[in-house]
């Protein structure tokens, strides 16, 4: 059952902004593929669509919650209240405009790849479902699998903001919760040969300031390839989670508390979460 009432609902489908769902599940959208839902999800299909759905929920008070394909977010099965978004059809672009490549926030690696043109690496390293959008979060975390070059735009909502992402020793972007990531433009550079894989599952752990990463305290605390009922660290990259079978987000959680906790007893490092948390322990 929707967190949102029965007005608030016909107001929503009555802006004609997209896609309106109620009680939607998510876990086809994020990357541990978890079983959460959305008190509502509205798919915007263009920018005047976010503009008026923004105004909208802004004056009913109700909490915004951006979303995206590929995300490498943490939804709690308690799911998320109020409304959450994802952009639509109208942000899948990906063109190029001189010697840069423009793409929207909901266009898929696969789709900028479709292209022909070589992508820097930081963003062709990534997998072919996630969107410019989800890597964008990713490197507002610091979790990116690499980071960028320093020539690169980003477009957030709330207001068309220009901003240039910091240099690879400084990857944090410093978002607002409610930002949202409508597309980059990034500068077309001669091939450079074959991007690296991308590894699997998701960043839990961010590499410390100075000193050993967050992999090697990791195997050198005995926890590469521990795993938390249906959550698991990968033995290759012990930085990184996997979920499997019947796996929550609790069991990410837990697995993520007892590797901080060993590594800070072990070396005195506090190891820093890279996870985004989104949505409530339990369903009301």
């Amino acid at each position: 059952m929707s967190g949102l009432e029965p007005r608030q609902l016909d107001a929503l489908r009555a802006l004609d902004i997209g896609e309106i769902s109620a009680d939607a599940p998510l876990a086809a959208l994020n990357r541990l593929g978890l079983a959460a839902r959305a008190d509502a999800l509205a798919v915007v299909r263009d920018r005047s669509a976010l503009d008026r759905l923004a105004r909208w929920a802004r004056r009913e008070r109700l909490a915004l919650t951006p979303l995206e394909h590929g995300t490498d977010r943490l939804l709690r099965e308690g799911g998320l209240r109020g409304l959450s978004l994802l952009l639509g059809a109208g942000f899948a672009t990906a063109e190029r405009r001189g010697d840069r490549l423009h793409l929207g926030g909901a266009c898929t690696l696969a789709t900028a790849r479709s292209l022909d043109l070589p992508l820097p690496g930081w963003l062709a390293c990534e997998p072919d479902e996630r969107t410019v959008a989800s890597v964008v979060g990713a490197l507002a975390a610091g979790a990116a699998t690499t980071s960028p070059p320093s020539d690169v735009e980003v477009v957030l909502g709330r207001g068309v903001i220009e901003h240039s992402l910091p240099s690879p020793d400084r990857p944090r972007l410093g978002l607002r919760d409610e930002a949202v990531c409508l597309g980059l433009a990034v500068p077309i550079l001669a091939d450079r040969g074959d991007p690296p894989s991308a590894p699997p599952g998701v960043r839990l752990l961010l590499d410390p300031a100075r000193g050993s990463s967050a992999a090697d305290l990791v195997r050198r605390s005995g926890l590469a390839g521990v795993r938390v009922r249906g959550a698991r660290l990968l033995e290759s990259t012990p930085e990184r989670v996997v979920v499997e079978g019947e796996g929550s987000a609790r069991d990410v959680e837990a697995l993520l508390r007892w590797v901080q906790q060993r590594v800070a007893t072990d070396w005195g490092v506090e190891l820093e979460s890279a996870l985004r948390i989104a949505g409530d322990m339990h369903r009301p």
